[in-house]
């Protein structure tokens, strides 16, 4: 009887003891990790569909899927003020998106993407 409860103390020294020492962080969306990269990143041209990819990461830099809903992104001419928003598709890689738009204004636009209200 002493050995199960020996056994017992043992077992619940070594769970306190994981508990204490694994802290378990999950992880999350990191604005300062993601990337843009595409020909419509840079450049447009007027009337013509244009496209650009957005990779989302979490904090250890690897692709981090967040939902297309929670993507909003504009573009802002500084030509007449008009702002645009751009269209958001979610790609089949975990973390990847495709943004879509159409610039009407020829000119210099600013570009301004926000993921989870986090621009």
């Amino acid at each position: 009887f002493s050995d199960v409860l020996e056994t017992r103390s043992c077992e619940k020294r070594i769970k306190d003891a994981l508990r204490e020492s694994i802290k378990v962080i999950p992880l999350a969306f990191d604005q300062n990790k993601c990337t843009v990269k595409g020909f419509g990143a840079e450049t447009a041209e007027t009337n013509s569909l244009t496209r650009f990819m957005l990779t989302t990461c979490s904090q250890n830099g690897k692709p981090f899927s967040v939902g297309s809903k929670s993507i909003k992104a504009e573009l802002k001419s500084t030509v007449d003020e008009s702002v645009l928003e751009l269209k958001v598709s979610e790609r089949h890689h975990k973390g990847t998106y495709q943004l879509f738009y159409t610039p009407k204004v020829r000119g210099h636009h600013q570009l301004t993407i926000t993921v989870n209200e986090q621009p």
